[in-house]
């Protein structure tokens, strides 16, 4: 698809002509009964001016971003994830003080500190 080749947001000068010259524009179209057949005109007449003024170009296709962190990592994050869920559903059962609970809070500690430990690695290894 194409997209317009506008100037920079802060050359006001070529803004101010823009304006000035779309004013006269769009004060030229009649005003009528169909406000909507009115809106699109207006919209033919912006987007038909700015083209000619200025241009068309291709877009640049949006390419997704790998993923930078590691398979190890994404599934540590995961377990910790279920593991926090786990410990909200002991504590909703029996209390932050029952001992399915400590021992789930346990859990997520452990996986906390390997999934700390996981990330630094891979973040000495990009420094490399």
């Amino acid at each position: 698809t194409l997209k317009l080749s506008l100037p920079q947001a802060n050359k006001m000068n070529e803004w101010k002509g823009i304006d000035e010259d779309l004013s006269i524009a769009i004060g030229n179209i009649v005003k009528g009964k169909d406000p909507e057949k009115e809106l699109k005109t207006m919209e033919l007449t912006i987007y038909e001016y700015l083209a000619d003024r200025y241009g068309q170009e291709e877009r640049k296709p949006y390419l997704d971003k790998p993923n930078k962190e590691g398979p190890v990592t994404k599934t540590l994050r995961k377990k910790k994830k279920d593991t926090a869920r786990e410990y909200r559903k002991a504590v909703r059962e029996g209390g932050v003080t029952s001992g399915g609970a400590k021992a789930v809070r346990a859990q997520y500690w452990r996986l906390v500190r390997i999934h700390n430990k996981s990330r630094r690695e891979q973040l000495k290894k990009r420094k490399k």
